[in-house]
C-alpha cells in the first residue's frame, strides 16, 4: 500500500467517508451478535427437544408399568378369588411364586 500512498492518503476530514465507516462497522457487530443469538437459541431448542424427548419417553414407559401393574393385579385377584372358592392354597402359591421369582 505504500506504493500508493497508504494510510498519509486518507482524507480523515471526510464526515461521509468516516460515517460510513462507523455505520459498516456497526452493522458488523450487529450481525455478529444476530449470529451469536440464533446460536444461543438453537441450542437451547435442541436442549429442550432432547428434554421434551426424555418425557415422552419416561410417560411412556411409566404407561406401559402401570398397565403391567394392572394385569397382575387383576391376576392376583383372579387366583385370589379361585382360592377362596375351591379352598385350594395352590392358588395363591401361583400368586406368590412369580413376585419371589422377580424379587432383586
Amino acid at each position: 500500500m505504500t506504493a500508493v500512498g497508504g494510510l498519509q492518503n486518507i482524507d480523515t476530514s471526510n464526515k461521509q467517508l468516516l460515517l460510513a465507516a462507523s455505520s459498516a462497522r456497526r452493522k458488523y457487530v450487529a450481525c455478529l451478535e444476530d449470529e451469536r443469538k440464533k446460536k444461543d437459541l438453537g441450542g437451547r431448542r435442541e436442549e429442550r427437544k432432547a428434554l421434551n424427548d426424555e418425557i415422552h419417553e419416561l410417560r411412556n414407559k411409566k404407561r406401559c408399568l402401570q398397565n403391567d401393574v394392572d394385569a397382575m393385579t387383576a391376576s392376583a385377584d383372579e387366583y385370589a378369588e379361585k382360592a377362596e372358592k375351591t379352598h385350594q392354597l395352590t392358588w395363591i402359591i401361583i400368586i406368590i411364586t412369580p413376585t419371589i421369582s422377580n424379587a432383586p
